[in-house]
């Protein structure tokens, strides 16, 4: 029905909708915890219903059906047309039934058009890598992720619920987990209410950067990443049985949450023990099935921009597609042109097909005309600015969205708000020009730009640059920021950061990951490289700051495969 709905339905529909429903999907997994968690049908039945719908509207706000479309062909792009028609004529009859049709009629009509859509999408399955993909990730199960899991690998699946509280009708929101392994059984564990774990995620990530150097505040702060390690891995630890490499789906704050910095009481790294990876949702470890997309070209490296070119005027009347209050100072990054002068050398690869580019020709136009390079590094400024309430315009991408008020339903008057994908990107070539620019080009790579770009045979894009990790955190959904948008965009694995880092301990990082990454899949070159940087900083400091080791994280399905 979502899927129908959402098939013609604007931008604003489409989260006016999912927000009208959200409370059965909320009610069912609060069921479930309340009276069912010790019940495995019911526990899986959980688990599959929030890898129906969790990240549902950023997949809908930011997957562009044109853009598929356009890398369809032949018998493909013809059906993937018909399902389209076909699925516009359903939603506008789910949406608005005629008054006069008898209810027989309508139900026929419905029948006749959802038989249509069936045999047009088993068609494309067979017709269209691509294609099948997109049908195949709507209706993943539980079931069908156990066995795609290689032994001793699990899925962590975090969901963030309201749930009647302690007080009598008083509303609260809780973490659950989900634990699954090559095996049937699906473990549910509820971690209990947000409050007090949030704060003390809020005080380890603010209370990283200040213990820099100093041997007494790294101890307070590594102590609240132990309190933390008690509170979010400790609970699921036995659940994951002999699991030495987890993917972790995280919800809310624990978006921004550095998983492999939880220290245990052998006073190790959760790093240490493990091998991490992180996914917006399950969903992700469904791909495509049959012969990959080929890369185009081995590398792409984009590093130390020329924020200060001045654009010449452009003909085009394409709309910058930046925030409107859009304002930036970038400062030159030295580090960054270190790595374009010794990554490329690393790469020991037959295919010698390496762009760098650097300074003036770091700009954002040959970036949005590259075709999935195997590796895409950009290595500059990253950006996320807080939203703002914006007046009404017919020239903003704004969205309007209804909120309905928790414990009564009622609906609140709507506010328009700036899309959060405008708001977080990348800084290239002209990015201190950029609020002169109205048309075209302005050196700023937004996250809706990237959602666009065609990296379907990209395995790996590698964000040298600060907090690209972060953005608007919706509960659910995950950050609408440039992590997702790379997902959308087709590249398999992406390494990106989730606070500022340092230019000196990055460039040297990332030269010892691009090492490792020559015999082994980049989740565990990373944590390679990430394990030589603790064991530097120990010699240096005498103990291991979390601000300069643990900033970089790897997302995606491929993380562990070569």
């Amino acid at each position: 029905y979502i899927h129908n709905i959402f098939s013609i339905a604007t931008e604003q529909q489409k989260l006016k909708f999912i927000k009208s429903i959200v409370y059965s999907y909320d009610g069912g997994l609060s069921l479930i915890r309340q009276h069912f968690i010790d019940d495995q049908d019911s526990v899986r039945y959980a688990l599959d219903l929030v890898l129906s719908r969790k990240g549902i509207v950023y997949d809908a706000v930011s997957h562009n059906r044109k853009n598929l479309k356009n890398k369809l062909s032949g018998n493909a792009r013809k059906d993937f047309e018909l399902m389209s028609n076909s699925q516009g004529k359903l939603s506008q009859l789910l949406l608005n039934k005629p008054e006069k049709m008898l209810p027989d009629a309508y139900q026929k009509i419905l029948n006749i058009l959802h038989t249509q859509i069936e045999v047009i999408e088993k068609r494309l399955l067979k017709e269209s890598r691509l294609a099948a993909k997109e049908l195949k990730q709507r209706r993943v199960t539980s079931s069908e992720l156990a066995e795609r899991l290689p032994a001793n690998t699990a899925l962590v699946e975090f969901i963030k619920i309201p749930s009647l509280g302690s007080e009598k009708n008083k509303l609260v929101f809780r973490y659950l987990v989900f634990v699954l392994l090559n095996e049937e059984k699906v473990h549910l564990v509820d971690l209990g209410e947000v409050d007090v774990l949030e704060e003390h995620i809020r005080k380890g990530l603010s209370g990283i950067k200040s213990g820099l150097g100093n041997k007494e505040i790294n101890a307070k702060n590594n102590q609240i990443f132990k309190e933390l390690y008690d509170k979010l891995w400790k609970p699921i630890k036995s659940e994951l049985k002999s699991a030495d490499k987890v993917f972790i789906s995280p919800d809310g704050i624990l978006n921004l949450l550095p998983f492999g910095a939880l220290i245990d009481n052998e006073e190790k790294f959760l790093l240490e023990n493990m091998e991490i990876a992180y996914l917006t949702n399950g969903r992700e470890l469904i791909g495509i099935e049959g012969e990959e997309f080929k890369p185009k070209g081995e590398m792409l490296l984009v590093a130390n921009p020329a924020y200060d070119l001045k654009f010449a005027s452009t003909s085009t009347t394409e709309t910058s597609l930046r925030s409107l209050d859009f304002t930036g100072n970038f400062s030159p990054l030295p580090g960054t042109q270190k790595e374009a002068n010794e990554i490329p050398a690393l790469l020991m690869s037959e295919d010698k097909d390496i762009t760098v580019l650097t300074g003036k020709e770091a700009t954002e136009e040959k970036v949005k005309k590259t075709k999935s390079p195997r590796i895409l590094h950009l290595a500059t400024h990253g950006f996320f600015y807080k939203d703002e309430e914006i007046a009404p315009s017919n020239n903003t991408r704004g969205l309007s969205v209804v909120n309905l008020l928790p414990d009564k339903g009622i609906k609140k008057f709507p506010k328009r708000y700036e899309n959060p994908l405008v708001r977080s990107g990348l800084a290239l070539a002209g990015a201190n020009h950029a609020s002169e620019a109205t048309k075209g080009e302005d050196g700023i790579l937004t996250a809706l730009e990237v959602s666009g770009l065609d990296l379907y045979g990209t395995d790996l894009v590698v964000l040298s640059a600060c907090e690209t990790g972060v953005g608007e955190i919706k509960n659910g959904e995950g950050v609408f920021g440039l992590r997702r948008a790379f997902a959308l965009a087709g590249a398999k694995n992406l390494m990106m950061s989730l606070w500022p880092v340092s230019d000196e301990v990055t460039a040297r990082q990332m030269i010892a990951f691009y090492k490792n990454l020559q015999k082994l899949p980049p989740g565990k070159a990373l944590r390679q490289a990430q394990l030589q940087t603790i064991k530097e900083l120990k010699v240096k400091y005498g103990f291991a700051p979390i601000a300069l080791w643990a900033p970089f994280i790897l997302q995606g399905s491929k993380a562990f495969n070569n």
